[in-house]
């Protein structure tokens, strides 16, 4: 299951509420294997665009693209002794709480933070010359990697780095999956190999900043790391992934109408039990059928059973209810 959350997760009732119904899930054992999780952090500034943030006040000013703020510096917030900072922290110690909760819950996450760094519609995005020299990207996420890990001592989370730029790379001992986000401007089914390709090439760029020229880089050429998509407008075809060697450890389509037929208010159109119908401009059964059915393809019944012992599948959808984030 894949979850892309736009409100900061434990800072807003939003953000609580679906971490309560995903625990709520794994509780009755109908959800097991992996959460994929992408927090849109809001930024921790003062004067934000729905108001001035107070972190003693839950309903505190909260902004993720940059059009959106004001009177704020990303740099700010991973310096001691600003109130940049003091709201960082407490924000990152927030996700930290209902992080806890999925590690109790038994639900291991992709943890996918700061993603989408290589524009700059996000705050955390590379925005000029000076976010680069600063290293800014690198300091945020290493704050919050190791607020999460030391401070915190969360062992639930596997660290997917999606900067998908050469001037966001991390340390690869700071993270485990390497993503990339793709949305192709027209139908494209194919395994994407320049974007592979470009990804492959900063993972291994990544290990060589950081490890030095002469670090032998394992099961090349993934440097060790596994490649996801971790956003897509459309299935790659796995028969094509094999053709070219792109084999993408995973993808993420987007929601909505990237994935079922909706009706012009955005509700899903679905069948006499509730089931949505594909979006057939981007899919179709057929096509499901075929390339879920592909032996390259890894599916529940496939996963080792320390993943699926004790967890049925899930029962048919009886409603379904479409939430479109304004």
């Amino acid at each position: 299951a894949g979850f892309d959350v736009t409100d900061r997760i434990g800072v807003t009732v939003n953000g609580s509420e679906r971490i309560n119904a995903i625990v709520e899930k794994a509780r009755e054992d109908i959800m097991s294997g992996v959460l994929a999780l992408s927090v849109n952090v809001g930024d921790p500034a003062e004067g934000a665009y729905s108001g001035d943030r107070d972190i003693n006040d839950e309903n505190m000013g909260i902004a993720f693209y940059q059009k959106e703020i004001i009177n704020f510096d990303p740099l700010n917030a991973t310096t001691p002794g600003t109130k940049e900072y003091e709201v960082a922290v407490h924000d990152i110690d927030a996700i930290a709480i209902q992080l806890q909760r999925l590690e109790s819950a038994g639900v291991t996450v992709l943890f996918r933070p700061l993603h989408e760094a290589s524009g700059a519609w996000f705050w955390w995005g590379v925005q000029n010359k000076q976010f680069v020299q600063n290293e800014t990207y690198q300091r945020l996420w290493y704050m919050i990697y190791d607020r999460l890990e030391n401070y915190h001592g969360l062992t639930n989370l596997i660290w997917v780095w999606n900067g998908q730029s050469e001037f966001c790379y991390v340390h690869p001992n700071t993270y485990d999956i390497a993503g990339i986000d793709y949305y192709a401007n027209s139908e494209n089914h194919t395994a994407c190999e320049s974007q592979y390709n470009s990804l492959s090439n900063y993972n291994d760029k990544n290990h060589t900043k950081y490890l030095g020229e002469d670090y032998k880089l394992p099961a090349e050429p993934y440097g060790g790391k596994m490649l996801a998509m971790s956003e897509c407008g459309y299935i790659p075809d796995p028969a094509d992934c094999v053709n070219t060697g792109c084999m993408w450890l995973y993808y993420m389509i987007w929601n909505g109408d990237f994935v079922y037929k909706a009706s012009a208010s955005g509700t899903a159109i679905t069948s006499l039990d509730g089931t949505p119908s594909p979006n057939e401009e981007r899919m179709t059964n057929e096509m499901l059928v075929e390339y879920f059915g592909n032996e390259a393809m890894i599916t529940y019944k496939d996963l080792p059973a320390q993943f699926t012992e004790g967890k049925g599948f899930p029962q048919r959808i009886a409603t379904w209810e479409y939430f479109r984030m304004e």
